[in-house]
């Protein structure tokens, strides 16, 4: 963006407007002969310094002069603004407390506190700025910088973001007239200027290298990235930004997953006076201090995503504040009462604070907003306070509206005059006992009509019978989206098929209708019923037993949902007869828990997805043909012994069938049924999932005994999965070659697998075939793989409890020759096989992940060699005492788990070897005595060990402080760390500088953190449990660089820690996350 633009802006501005501004002359008005004297002197200056500002812009490139003439000219520009805004802020304050003063002591009271005029400070600060005017024009004239006319300027001037034709909300764009010119300024955005105006030293971003700026004093705006835990020492660069007006975590919006010190709160942001622009979005804050009253020139403050309960009334003295972003605060319950004092505020968001129960009295005050998502009806608040809202726009949601006493206020509210609103949504409370009066519920309704530009729609929980007729009137022609839910009184739908826009449409909860008609479609003109409608959605009609078409009409006639493309019908058990016969463009249709319903639309030439569910089994019988149809979800159909072949045929394009809880299926098909309609199907699945990708299942089947015959004959099938058919027995002719994954768990009949696993067709050899997943789970009467080889293509293999498995008939590692160098398995499980001799092969060089479990071995010899190995988890082997004397040859591993091996007494020697390896746990092994031999991996970034009571080596012995990039440590009742009463060691040789997370768990002798944790200058996190001695802390503190200290079960230093007179707290006060025994302290003050 152009140095002159910035500058024009940033000057001529805030001058003609501010000065100008009826507040601030009302302020000054007993010098106002000495202000115009020096305005007008202001005015020659400037007009002197805007004629050269173009040859300068030029001429900066080349000139370094010049650049800085234009540097210092900027810093006056906000020097300006500042001393400016500082007399208009006097004044609103002014205003304020003789306000309150009036309402205390009478009408009468004599305004005398605007009799200080602006004082002494004040005029020498205005005749600052006059002289440092006049050093500017000076130095322009030994630049010799040329002059522009003005006709030629404002032709070189391009508009840009910082000249808006609209108010913006987020800087301090309010419209004003300016007497010296007799323009409409409308003041630039801060946040668009920190976003354009990106080099110099206005702006700043945290992670800059702060050498390269070794003053900070003229930053205006700063950004920075949030971190989960940002600690007071980020922050110390700040205090030297006294005149700071922005301050901006990025991203804008985030989940408050992040923890910021209190000390930026508390001490750091009432340093920043000037500040325009706060964001505290995303941290877990649970107040905000009363100090906040002192940033006097806040416009914007952003607490979206935090976790505040309570605004603090003080926030109502922040005058010129015009926006404000509670979005997502979930845990917010009200708004400060004073809030209507804040007249300048034109953007509140409260959407998405669930918790919020009213709106303070007296909101419809703030006339300037424009954005108000959320209205919330309270007992004694009148809906008549909207009437002042007259330029809100975008979205409105009033709830509560069961709160209002006098009918007659509604029309106060005139929400037909509210052109701006695009969504609106009104909602009651369901009264279930009945006390809605229904003809004054129809009433209030009638009188909350919408402008008839609104495009969203939604009517919750309405208590009256009938709908008023602007409801679907063909003049709403905006509307795009409508919603009916709860209103369990109406007995009829509105009249909505007029709607010429109307894309969506969503009927839920009318409890009381029992048939759809005519009325439904508005009939009675020549255009079509619903012609833009998509989407429909009807539900939990208890009641409705008929859709049908009256007055002599039928559906060709009425030409009804020519575009309608998702037609959903769920939970409307009395639903008989027939839906609409012909639906040209539905692609999807759903239809779940209607048992009465028979037969499905007839014509449905588009439709790509079919769902019936809980509906009766002839709805299947008379499914008529449906070429497009690639997906198909059948769930809980009692009585469907079988898919018909009549069925089957009108699937020609099906991809995808699903099929579950129909335990009365005997089997899919009946034997000799054609499948060659069904060539093109790669999955069939038959279980209670939203949808899987590339999954063919049978589940839940309780009588099914086999699968049918032909099954190998579908040539498409791509998965299969065969889950709880507990009478399953075997699969009868195989499976065709085209599987790439089989899944069969819960088949509790199953013997064996088939031979050969696949079939071949076609001529195809067995190595063509495409199996590469194989998993079994939970088949207790399996006994073997089959008996021949399995496919060589197989890259991952999962057996689990199949508890007398025997043997795999070395199907892992091929007999003979090179077929072990053929092997692709990359991922193989083994757990819970507790007959299988193990190992009774040898484990293929391909793999790179191993999971053993729950399997009687008492050696490990096979994991010889494994080179590619990236991931070995070992647990539940209680008979295994050892491993490999050689150790593990597995110079790739990353990831090594150990759990509940109860007998084994030492780790791998030679673990100094594994330089790859990354992570390491030991969990619940009781019996191991001894580290490795050599020591622990030497680039460990992560290392767990948990129970291992019987260690006799000593912590130094561990050869912790030798790993210089251990990031993680984790140590959970292991010796000797159980016996040890102070930890760690004051002079820090037990552990690594690089730590950023330690655990300390269940030190049970420990009675106290020494200070050799202050070494530790890379903590970040910190969790102390279960240590029931534990009494001090470190004298010396904490590492500056800790974001979270959680302590649990630690008796002796809960009352130690607590915030009154707590012993530690203020040493732990400023630690952005603090965890007490479950107690969280979140932005908390340090007293």
């Amino acid at each position: 963006m152009a140095v002159v633009e910035v500058i024009t802006s940033a000057i001529l501005q805030p001058l003609f407007e501010k000065l100008a501004s009826a507040s601030f002359l009302k302020f000054a008005s007993k010098k106002e002969k000495e202000i115009d004297s020096e305005l007008k002197k202001w005015e020659l200056r400037l007009l002197e310094i805007r004629a050269v500002l173009t040859d300068a812009e030029e001429k900066q490139i080349t000139n370094q002069a010049v650049k800085l003439w234009l540097n210092n000219l900027r810093d006056l520009a906000y020097d300006v603004q500042d001393v400016l805004e500082e007399f208009e802020n006097e004044a609103w304050s002014q205003t304020y407390r003789y306000k309150r003063r009036k309402s205390k002591l009478g009408k009468n009271l004599v305004p005398s506190c605007f009799s200080a005029g602006i004082g002494k400070m004040g005029w020498s600060k205005l005749e600052e700025i006059t002289s440092r005017l006049q050093e500017i024009v000076a130095e322009k004239d030994l630049l010799d910088l040329s002059e522009w006319s003005l006709s030629r300027f404002n032709e070189r001037l391009p508009t840009t973001s910082l000249m808006e034709e609209k108010p913006r909300v987020y800087g301090r764009g309010k419209d004003k007239e300016s007497s010296a010119n007799n323009v409409r300024y409308v003041m630039h955005d801060l946040i668009s200027e920190l976003a354009q105006f990106v080099s110099g030293e206005v702006c700043f971003h945290l992670g800059d290298k702060l050498e390269d700026s070794p003053s900070h004093a003229k930053v205006r705006h700063s950004s920075f990235t949030r971190h989960r835990y940002d600690i007071s020492q980020r922050f110390e660069v700040f205090y030297e930004m006294k005149s700071l007006r922005t301050f901006l975590p990025l991203p804008i919006f985030s989940p408050s997953y992040n923890h910021l010190t209190s000390k930026v709160l508390h001490d750091l942001v009432p340093h920043l006076k000037r500040l325009a622009v706060l964001s505290l979005a995303g941290y877990c804050l649970v107040e905000l201090p009363s100090s906040i009253c002192a940033l006097k020139h806040l416009r914007y403050l952003n607490l979206s995503y935090t976790e505040i309960e309570v605004l603090p009334e003080s926030l109502c003295e922040v005058f010129r504040l015009q926006t404000l972003g509670l979005r997502g605060c979930k845990k917010l319950i009200k708004l400060p009462i004073g809030i209507d004092n804040l007249i300048d505020l034109q953007y509140l968001d409260i959407s998405g604070t669930d918790s919020l129960q009213e709106m303070p009295p007296q909101i419809g005050n703030l006339t300037n907003l424009h954005t108000l998502p959320k209205f919330i009806m309270g007992k004694g608040l009148g809906i008549r306070e909207l009437m002042k809202l007259s330029h809100l726009q975008g979205q409105l949601n009033i709830t509560g509206l069961h709160n209002v006493v006098d009918v007659q206020d509604t029309e106060l509210a005139i929400l037909k005059e509210k052109r701006g609103l695009s969504e609106l949504s009104l909602e009651w409370i369901h009264n279930v006992n009945g006390f809605q009066s229904e003809a004054r519920e129809l009433q209030l309704l009638n009188l909350l009509e919408p402008h008839q530009t609104l495009q969203k729609l939604s009517i919750m929980s309405y208590g009256g019978t009938t709908f008023p007729s602007w409801l679907g009137d063909h003049s709403f022609t905006n509307m795009v989206c409508l919603q009916l839910r709860g209103c369990h009184k109406i007995t009829s739908l509105p009249s909505l098929g007029q709607l010429p826009l109307l894309r969506d449409l969503s009927i839920r909860g009318m409890d009381k209708v029992t048939a759809v008609g005519a009325e439904f479609l508005g009939v009675g003109s020549s255009v079509k019923a619903f012609p833009s409608l998509e989407g429909l959605i009807i539900e939990d009609m208890l009641n409705w037993k008929q859709w049908s078409w009256s007055n002599g009409l039928n559906q060709e006639e009425v030409g009804e949902f020519p575009n309608l493309r998702d037609l959903t019908i769920i939970n409307c058990p009395m639903l008989a007869g027939k839906l609409p016969s012909h639906l040209p463009s539905v692609k999807k249709l759903s239809i779940c828990y209607c048992p009465e319903l028979v037969a499905l639309p007839e014509i449905l030439p588009c439709l790509c997805e079919l769902i019936v569910e809980g509906c009766n089994e002839a709805i299947l019988n008379h499914m008529s043909s449906m070429p497009s149809l690639t997906t198909l979800k059948v769930g809980s159909i009692n009585g469907l012994v079988c898919l018909s072949s009549d069925f089957l045929q009108a699937l020609v394009a099906l991809q995808d069938l699903e099929i579950a809880n129909c335990n009365d299926l005997m089997y899919l098909w009946q034997d000799g049924t054609d499948l060659h309609e069904l060539a093109s199907m790669k999955h069939l699945e038959i279980k209670k999932f939203e949808q899987l990708v590339s999954l063919v299942e049978l589940e839940k089947f309780g009588d099914l005994e086999q699968l049918p015959s032909g099954l190998q004959f579908l040539g498409s099938l791509r998965n299969l999965k065969v889950d709880y058919c507990p009478k399953l027995v075997s699969f009868p002719g195989g499976l065709p070659y085209t599987l790439q994954r089989l899944e069969i768990s819960r088949c509790d009949s199953l013997k064996s697998l088939p031979d050969g696993m696949v079939i071949t067709m076609n001529g195809c050899k067995s190595s063509q075939c495409l199996l590469e997943e194989l998993l079994i789970s939970w088949c207790p009467s399996l006994k073997s793989i089959p008996r021949g080889m399995l496919p060589i293509t197989l890259k991952s293999l999962a057996i689990s409890w199949c508890k007398i498995l025997e043997n795999l008939h070395g199907g892992i590692v091929y007999d003979g020759g090179d077929r072990k160098e053929l092997s692709l398995l990359e991922h193989l499980t083994i757990e819970g096989l507790p007959l299988l001799p193990f190992p009774a092969f040898e484990f293929p060089g391909s793999l790179k992940t191993l999971e053993i479990g729950y399997c009687t071995t008492q050696s490990l010899e096979s994991l010889c060699d494994l080179s590619l190995l990236t991931e070995l988890e070992i647990s539940g082997c209680s008979m295994l005492e050892s491993f490999p004397e050689m150790g593990l040859i597995t110079p790739n591993l990353i990831s090594l788990s150990i759990w509940k091996c109860e007998n084994l007494r030492s780790l791998p020697d030679h673990m100094d070897c594994l330089v790859s390896l990354q992570e390491f746990s030991v969990y619940h092994c009781h019996s191991l005595v001894s580290f490795s031999k050599g020591g622990l991996p030497p680039n460990l970034i992560e290392f767990e060990i948990h129970y291992c009571e019987n260690v006799t080596d000593s912590m130094l012995d561990w050869g912790l402080h030798t790993l210089i990039f251990l990031k993680r440590l984790v140590i959970e009742c292991t010796s000797p760390c159980t016996n040890m009463v102070s930890f760690p060691d004051d002079e820090g040789q037990l552990l690594p500088t690089s730590l950023t997370s330690l655990y300390i768990l269940s030190f049970k002798g420990l009675k106290s953190i020494s200070k050799g944790l202050k070494r530790l200058m890379s903590l970040e996190i910190l969790m102390i449990s279960d240590c029931p001695k534990l009494c001090f802390l470190p004298t010396e503190g904490f590492p500056a660089t800790l974001g979270s200290l959680h302590i649990e079960f630690c008796p002796l230093l809960k009352k130690k820690c607590s915030r009154k007179n707590g012993r530690y707290w203020s040493m732990i006060a400023f630690i952005p996350c603090v965890i007490i025994q479950d107690v969280r302290f979140l932005q908390m003050k340090s007293g």
